[in-house]
């Protein structure tokens, strides 16, 4: 038996394996699913980690630790191997990849090579594996070669594998993906704006009249500062044309950073609204069994609180903001929407379940 026929044979072994599809949904539902009930003890785990490994880091720096510090960071590290290898695994079904394209060359009549067969599959792990998020946890499962600082340097990824393990942090963060065309516009802005005054202050104050600007990087250095209202005194202006500057630079500056809190102060503003009603559907989704009450007027009061003293689990859905809030501060699961919306049944996935 060749390597290709004996790489189908086990494909089509694992693709009529229920214990193999069992565990590999376990593993993806811990990794990935935010309603799975044990994925957020080990987001906490992985956090400690991280931050912990950090800490070592940062105190080896003026210290000398004990060996036991050491044995723990490399176990630490074994766990983040194990964690990217278990991410690569459920990343994609290499199986069912190498089967499909097995099937359709069949179809076709077409003798396929090991590496035709292979490719398609690996393919889908190699996007895995040049991902971002991927190439972080990669470098912060770098050996422990801190001779180099340059090492020490990549280790402090570690901290960005945090962003993995926190949802609400990550919905945060793109809102700046969502309004990329506005940031986008206004880094074309502050770079113009940047360059133009740096290169006029060096034009009237880099030739010998400012002893603190000696070359245009220093101007360029001067001009960021100075837009961004930090002002470190550093570098000051001494000509009446480099105070002009200084004075548009500073009223620019203001401008457009005001322009840039509105546009995130809104979009955070609508993210934060989307994850709560996010948040509430993920807590209907971990109840077994629950009731819908249908409005939080007076006679849904009393029912929902005859009903949780009976031990039932209830979800309140009103259209009215008010009622909502009320249901909330009683301790209710409320949603804002109109029960009678197909979508709003679907999502709470009420068949079977209420």
């Amino acid at each position: 038996m060749t390597l290709k026929e004996q790489i189908l044979r086990f494909s089509y072994y694992l693709a009529a394996s229920k214990k193999y599809a069992s565990a590999k949904k376990r593993v993806w539902r811990l990794l990935n699913d935010p309603t799975y009930e044990y994925k957020k003890y080990f987001d906490f785990f992985m956090i400690f980690l991280v931050l912990s490994t950090i800490m070592i880091l940062i105190l080896e720096i003026k210290n000398t630790l004990p060996f036991w510090v050491y044995l723990y960071e490399g176990i630490a590290v074994v766990i983040f191997i194990v964690e990217w290898l278990a991410r690569l695994w459920v990343a994609s079904d290499l199986h069912n990849d190498i089967i499909q394209t097995q099937e359709s060359a069949a179809y076709d009549h077409t003798e396929l090579t090991l590496w035709q067969l292979l490719q398609p599959a690996l393919a889908k792990k190699g996007r895995f594996i040049i991902s971002p998020m991927s190439i972080i946890d990669l470098l912060a499962i770098l050996p422990s070669y801190r001779a180099l600082r340059f090492l020490r340097f990549l280790l402090l990824f570690r901290l960005f594998k945090v962003f993995r393990y926190t949802e609400n942090i990550n919905d945060l963060l793109r809102v700046f993906v969502e309004k990329r065309f506005e940031f986008f516009s206004l880094i074309i802005i502050f770079a113009f704006l940047v360059f133009f005054a740096g290169t006029v202050i060096y034009i009237f104050e880099g030739t010998g009249a400012n002893p603190q600007i000696k070359g245009f990087y220093d101007a360029i250095y001067w001009a960021v500062v100075t837009i961004t209202t930090v002002g470190y005194g550093d570098i000051s202006p001494v000509t009446p044309e480099g105070r002009f500057v200084t004075i548009f630079l500073i009223i620019s500056g203001i401008t457009s950073i005001s322009f840039m809190t509105s546009i995130i102060t809104t979009a955070m503003a609508e993210k934060l609204e989307m994850m709560k009603s996010s948040r509430t559907y993920q807590e209907i989704a971990r109840l077994k069994k629950f009731i819908v009450i249908c409005g939080y007027g007076k006679m849904g009061k009393v029912l929902a609180h005859e009903l949780t003293r009976s031990d039932e689990k209830v979800v309140i859905i009103d259209t009215r903001e008010e009622e909502v809030g009320e249901a909330l501060k009683d301790g209710f699961i409320a949603l804002q929407a109109d029960a009678s919306d197909i979508d709003v049944l679907k999502a709470i996935n009420m068949p079977g379940r209420v």
